[in-house]
């Protein structure tokens, strides 16, 4: 997969303006400045996501893409969810959804806007976070994202371990 090219212009050149000018020599320096001015249409190039994948069990979303882009997030209740957005990104060919049964429902992703990828992580509409709310790591290429929850979904029960680092298992508790 190769990066995706976008096109910034940042002049505008009137051509009537070329043309109103009637003294020749004139007419070269205006046209001489707009050959210097083409050059600064530079084009910014955006990465590709080229993978993604969510592990249940660890409740980790990895997401690859390449070095220099660092991901955002920001969080959203009813439902709770966490929306990871990748600058200067372009969606590659992946799964653009993914269903889930625990405390992780769903996985959206999407070309939110030109140059911006967003992943949107849905919760179980009774996960609570933890202080840290969510853990983002970077490794190599990849970046790792992992919601730190003190309750989890009706159908998991929280480890007995500190509340920051709350670890779910998938133990049907209804009895």
């Amino acid at each position: 997969m190769g990066k995706a090219r976008f096109v910034r212009v940042g002049f505008s050149l009137g051509l009537a303006t070329l043309t109103a000018v009637s003294n020749p020599f004139l007419r070269l320096s205006l046209i001489g400045i707009g050959a210097i001015a083409i050059p600064s249409i530079a084009p910014a190039e955006a990465a590709t996501l080229t993978n993604w994948q969510f592990d249940p069990d660890t409740r980790e979303l990895q997401v690859t893409v390449p070095e220099g882009t660092t991901p955002r997030y920001f969080l959203l209740a009813e439902p709770p969810r966490i929306v990871l957005d990748l600058p200067n990104t372009q969606l590659g060919t992946v799964p653009e959804q993914q269903t889930f049964n625990g405390t992780v429902r769903q996985i959206r992703v999407g070309q939110f806007q030109p140059g911006l990828t967003r992943i949107v992580i849905e919760l179980a509409a009774n996960a609570e976070f933890a202080p840290g709310q969510v853990e983002l790591r970077q490794d190599g290429d990849r970046w790792v994202l992992r919601p730190l929850l003190t309750r989890c979904s009706s159908y998991t029960r929280c480890c007995d371990g500190p509340r920051s680092t709350c670890s779910c298992s998938t133990t049907d508790t209804r009895g």
